[in-house]
């Protein structure tokens, strides 16, 4: 009998010694575990204007329990695809963690804490019958097809107080900083609970020179002011290809 007891307490002791065991073995495995985020890779350098792609990035990994609130604030390795395509709203250097505040960064800031001291921004209307908004982001270049008000800039136009008919010329390229009332993509824009309006209306990044519009804004905004600011057209530039400002 005193067999048969020492046997069950044997395999209790076993049993107990192996939940012991597992749960440590369980403790020590999350201890080690490690969770991935986005970081720019060592060879990548990323300036600001920049669109992401998978070659800038390289994972990141570290420990579960120093993790904290990282998670909260930096992009996870396994949603890397979610930044693929978005332009940089500033530059960063290889190891940098990719945190979510700066992708948003566009959306949230005032604009004008986004220009250099020789810069401002300025406002264009769009013809609605040939401009799709959802295809464009604050970040983008693009270049404005206007009338060819050659010979009408110093008066030289119709009766009508409108250029004559003629042919039209291509202005730009001009980066977009804002679409109406759209700071950032319109996924990160809906997300935040925005609801983009008045996207016929491009606020455009143009240069100052002593004071004055470069060239490139003066000839924009005289054609106009010479059709009595109606809707221009819009041509969008190749994101391999960035405009200058």
């Amino acid at each position: 009998m005193r067999g048969v007891q020492g046997l069950v307490i044997a395999v209790m002791c076993g049993l107990i010694g192996a939940v012991c065991n597992y749960l440590y073995v369980s403790k020590q495995a999350r201890d080690y575990q490690k969770v991935a985020f986005v970081a720019i890779d060592s060879s990548a350098r990323i300036n600001r204007g920049d669109r992401f792609s998978n070659e800038h990035f390289s994972p990141v990994n570290i420990p579960k329990q120093n993790v904290g609130d990282l998670r909260e604030v930096a992009v996870l390795w396994d949603d890397r695809s979610t930044v693929v395509g978005i332009p940089a709203t500033r530059s960063y250097v290889g190891g940098e963690i990719v945190l979510r505040q700066d992708l948003k960064t566009r959306a949230q800031r005032d604009l004008s804490g986004l220009l250099g001291e020789n810069e401002a921004l300025r406002w264009v209307p769009v013809d609605q019958r040939s401009f799709v908004a959802e295809h464009v982001n604050p970040g983008d270049h693009v270049s404005f097809v206007v009338p060819d008000i050659s010979g009408n800039s110093s008066g030289g136009s119709s009766s009508s107080g409108m250029p004559a008919a003629g042919g039209t010329e291509t202005v730009g390229p001009f980066e977009i900083m804002a679409l109406g009332t759209r700071k950032g993509r319109r996924d990160v824009f809906r997300a935040e609970g925005g609801s983009p309006s008045h996207e016929n209306v491009i606020g455009i990044r143009v240069l100052l020179q002593n004071g004055r519009l470069d060239e490139r804004s003066q000839r924009l905004f005289e054609v106009l002011r010479l059709t009595n600011h109606q809707g221009v057209q819009v041509m969008l530039h190749s994101s391999r290809k960035q405009g200058g400002r």
